[in-house]
């Protein structure tokens, strides 16, 4: 029989975390048990002077990011070897790594611990690990994590209840490809690895790697920097010309409000709304980017600021425009008129302020419609088309 009452590890990596490791000598220290209920002892670990940080970061900010689509999340050690993380529904799967001096890329994301998990969940993946630099080749990798156990874990200074033991076997085999001389088989090997996870830390508390029951490399949490906020989700889809985005948080403490914010670059972005945040625990939230500019592939990111004034960010969601375009305007921005093409199909023309105000209303009897702006302000603008079973909006810009 399974125990009934067991923790769950809810929180993953986000930018703004940092963690930093200590490694410990290994002589005369045994793998932890697994089962449930467990006390795993590491209090009297012998540090062995080296030290180990790490910082997630916006993939955007990183060097390689181009290298990386669909990356959101990188890790930095000692600003020189990046890791780059796709966030799917709120947990991480990674893409590959590079430096100045190497590159490793998975065919597929490489999916690992699944969001949230409990005692018992088991994680599945397999992928093609290519070898780019400096030598190049292929690796064939089979991925199996169990939820083995949980328990009290303790650390040197530190004991930490409701924790959570994984137990990870990487089976790898493939090739490499040395120039001029030819391509080599790599013998086959499996390496098995144990992590000790406790909610609100985005990375193991302890980590060991074990080669014939032995420990052969050891390290431990010796200090962290955790965001107050986690974000579990934030997606972007289409809503009658709008785009809809919504978000998920974990384990709010002392939230104040989100700003919502949009760019075209994926780098520099401005804000477009605000939402009042709850404050603390898990919420859901959502706000509409009213008929935003079509003529460009759009960003979206949130600022979050907390009561004390720190600054947590989201990961960015790239909104893909479509290519053709129903309607569209001319000039825009415009300062006397404004003519909008494609309507066709469409019987009625409204203009709104950003405020929700109705300034115009026209029939349409035609392909294009000619608006007279003279008597409006310099500003943004909505063009709302309807007819008996449709809705689209435009948006456009009145010098």
């Amino acid at each position: 029989m399974f125990a009934i009452s067991q923790p769950v590890v809810s929180t993953p990596p986000q930018i703004g975390d940092q963690v930093t490791n200590e490694y410990a000598h290994t002589t005369g220290i045994l793998p932890g048990a697994a089962g449930t209920n467990l006390t795993w002892d590491y209090s009297n670990l012998m540090d062995s002077a080296t030290v180990g940080t790490v910082n997630f970061v916006s993939a955007a900010s990183t060097p390689y990011v181009a290298d990386f689509p669909g990356a959101q999340i990188a890790t930095v050690v000692e600003d020189t070897l990046f890791s780059y993380i796709e966030m799917t529904a709120g947990s991480p799967y990674g893409l590959g790594l590079e430096s100045p001096s190497q590159k490793f890329v998975y065919a597929h994301p490489l999916s690992t611990l699944l969001y949230p998990f409990t005692y018992h969940n088991s994680f599945y993946d397999s992928v093609t690990l290519f070898l780019v630099k400096p030598i190049t080749g292929t690796s064939k990798l089979l991925d199996s994590i169990m939820v083995s156990g949980y328990g009290t874990l303790k650390l040197p200074g530190n004991t930490y209840n409701n924790v959570l033991q994984t137990r990870e076997i990487i089976a790898s085999s493939g090739s490499i490809t040395v120039p001029e001389i030819g391509v080599f088989p790599v013998p086959p090997t499996s390496d098995t690895t144990y992590a000790y996870y406790v909610n609100g830390q985005p990375s193991p508390l302890l980590f060991y790697s074990i080669d014939n029951g032995v420990i052969n490399v050891i390290d431990y949490l010796r200090s962290s920097t955790v965001m107050p906020l986690h974000f579990i989700s934030f997606t972007a889809a289409p809503d009658h010309g709008d785009v809809k985005l919504n978000w998920q948080t974990g384990d709010e403490l002392n939230t104040n409000v989100f700003h919502i914010q949009r760019g075209t670059n994926g780098s520099d972005f401005s804000n477009i709304g605000d939402v009042n945040a709850s404050g603390s625990g898990s919420h859901n939230y959502n706000f509409t980017d009213i008929a935003p500019l079509r003529s460009q592939t759009l960003y979206y990111r949130l600022q979050e600021t907390d009561i004390d004034g720190e600054n947590t960010y989201s990961n960015i969601v790239e909104w893909n425009v479509p290519g053709s375009v129903e309607i569209t305007s001319y000039p825009n921005p415009a300062n006397s008129l404004i003519t909008i093409m494609g309507i066709a199909n469409y019987t009625s023309l409204k203009i709104y302020n950003l405020s929700g105000q109705q300034l115009k209303y026209y029939n349409i009897n035609g392909a294009s419609i000619t608006v007279p702006l003279t008597s409006m302000v310099a500003g943004v603008y909505i063009a709302e088309l309807s007819n008996e079973s449709k809705t689209t909006r435009i948006q456009f810009l009145k010098k």
